[in-house]
């Protein structure tokens, strides 16, 4: 595309990453629930995404030296909205969470918390006496079977033993989907209207980030970062992941705070105060309803209070933190409640006895157990976990046996924690540990900076690497980082949205292989995925990162020598 003009080689770029979304939206049919795993297409929909990443680059590279903006972000919003609209009518490609959030809206219709009680003890239920049950469980019981639709939502959900985890925010929007569906709506049409909403969300962060970048008198090309990403598109057009839902409140507040702390020069004095008193109200509202979506943009308030402080004033960041504080409090209180106060109804009898005692331990479980396609946690982790006849330890295990047994052990009685939860409770505060040492090091150095993107530069490398540090790396949870990409400064960055999608082969594995050894790796089915793929997917990243910083280095004390030199010639 060298030799053609600007406009056209992103327009043909545009059309062929349309075209990738046509092709993902034919072949997804193939995953249809229920379908024959073995014959799931997913080396073809992996080698599509991966087309779909090269010329996403090569996307940003046009639009980036293209000298017409508003052509540039003319086909960069119409490019993303045909996709997005492609992609509606796929059908999610392994990927089940969507289930949940279904069933989650109907159950705030009937107007029953979704944290009191989870779906397995809801189909139990059918099986009773709706007069020998709990009020509010009799209610989602007739919920469950007022048509096939419903239940078979119901039955379809992934980790049926446990209740919501999703935040009241979230909760809304689902709901707001159950509301809008038709009630003789099939599975497919109920999946395609909370998609809808998820892709409104979706769209609403394109619209944000052009404006921040439009503030910042950045090249509206940047864009093309999120609206164009093919993560993006297949988690939120395609899965239907709520993640779009927090990530837009989180960068309308970032948008806010800019426009607070880095007003326009040509903004007057008492004008400017009255923006920024506005603009900071707005902003604690925005974030506070961000953590009622999703917990993740809590880690980011720190780093605000000191901006806000030190760049405006000490009123101001209590006021911030006031209102940020109180309408997270208010969102997530009927997710809070339940804790406070447990119900002293009798419990059905569950399939799952140690749920069963605490209907409301969703989150406690996914804390102190949860992890997947984990990276620095797992090597962590595997270094703590003791000795077990029945398996070999990972490879990556170079502590002594006997060391780890001691300190699991030790810590053990100590803390009165169960051994088997002590390695995975260590890794987890370790890490938690490191991100808030590096949360604080980038707020000191974030808050002295008059460079608004060097100061978004921050945002980025707070959520990057407190993402890399979480022991579930979902590909979705990078949804998180991306939208802040423009200001990541290394380009190495971007290889992780195309890395990610290396996650789903693990599926692969698991139905190819079971329990066969994978090409006489001495690895069983999926497992080949999490001692091998695992690595090959974040070391990429890592260690083009560690090259790339190195190189940078080198070139610039390199150049600062020649200028040296020449100086005292």
């Amino acid at each position: 595309m060298k030799y053609l003009p600007e406009g056209l080689s992103l327009t043909i770029s545009g059309g062929i990453l349309w075209l990738g979304c046509v092709a993902i939206t034919l072949v997804s049919a193939q995953f249809k629930y229920g379908s024959d795993q073995l014959s799931r297409p997913i080396p073809l929909i992996l080698a599509i995404l991966a087309a779909m990443i090269a010329v996403y680059l090569l996307s940003l590279k046009i639009a980036l030296n293209t000298k017409s903006p508003s052509g540039t972000w003319r086909t960069i919003w119409i490019y993303a909205v045909a996709m997005r609209c492609i992609l509606l009518f796929s059908t999610p490609i392994l990927e089940i969470d969507y289930y949940r959030y279904m069933w989650d809206g109907e159950t705030v219709l009937a107007g029953v918390s979704p944290y009191r009680y989870s779906p397995e003890q809801v189909i139990l239920a059918e099986e009773q006496s709706l007069d020998q049950l709990p009020t509010e469980l009799a209610l989602l019981s007739q919920v469950s079977k007022h048509d096939k639709t419903t239940t078979t939502i119901l039955r379809r959900i992934h980790f049926a033993e446990l209740p919501s985890i999703y935040p009241p925010v979230s909760q809304v929007v689902f709901a707001l989907s159950a509301l809008s569906t038709p009630d003789t709506a099939s599975v497919e049409t109920a999946i395609l209207f909370l998609k809808f909403w998820i892709v409104c969300f979706d769209l609403g962060i394109i619209f944000l980030l052009w404006k921040l970048l439009v503030h910042l008198n950045l090249p509206p090309g940047w864009t093309i970062a999120y609206a164009w990403c093919p993560l993006i598109l297949k988690e939120f057009a395609n899965s239907g992941h709520l993640d779009a839902i927090a990530v837009f409140f989180t960068v309308l507040g970032v948008f806010w705070l800019v426009k607070a702390l880095y007003p326009s020069e040509n903004v007057i004095s008492l004008v400017k105060h009255r923006r920024t008193y506005r603009t900071l109200n707005l902003a604690g509202l925005s974030m506070g309803l961000a953590i009622g979506a999703k917990l993740f943009p809590a880690v980011l308030i720190p780093f605000f209070l000191a901006t806000i402080w030190k760049k405006s004033s000490l009123s101001a960041a209590l006021r911030f933190a006031f209102l940020t504080g109180i309408v997270s409090l208010v969102a997530c209180w009927p997710q809070i409640a339940p804790r406070l106060s447990p119900s002293t109804e009798s419990a059905i009898s569950l399939r799952s006895k140690e749920l069963s005692q605490l209907p409301q331990e969703s989150l406690g479980v996914f804390l102190t157990r949860w992890k997947m396609n984990d990276f620095i946690f797992r090597l962590i982790e595997e270094n703590l976990t003791p000795a077990r006849n029945d398996l070999e330890p990972a490879w990556v295990t170079v502590t002594p046996a006997r060391w780890r047994d001691n300190f699991v052990n030790m810590v053990s009685q100590q803390f009165r924690i169960q051994k088997e939860l002590v390695p995975f409770l260590t890794a987890r505060f370790f890490l938690s540990f490191l991100t808030l040492v590096l949360i604080l090091y980038w707020t000191g150095l974030g808050i002295h900076t008059n460079d608004p993107r060097e100061w978004l530069h921050f945002v980025f490398l707070i959520l990057a690497w407190f993402w890399a540090c979480l022991p579930t790396l979902n590909p979705w949870y990078w949804t998180w980082v991306v939208p802040f990409l423009p200001f990541a400064k290394r380009r190495s960055w971007f290889l992780v949205s195309g890395l990610l999608f290396l996650y789903y082969s693990r599926f692969w594995f698991d139905y190819q292989w079971k329990n066969q050894d994978v090409w006489n790796s001495g690895y069983l089915g999926e497992e080949y995925f999490h001692q091998v793929v695992v690595w090959i997917e974040h070391l990429a990243w890592m260690l083009a990162l560690i090259l790339e910083t190195f190189i940078t280095k080198t070139v610039a004390v390199c150049s600062a020598s020649q200028k040296d030199n020449s100086f005292s010639a």
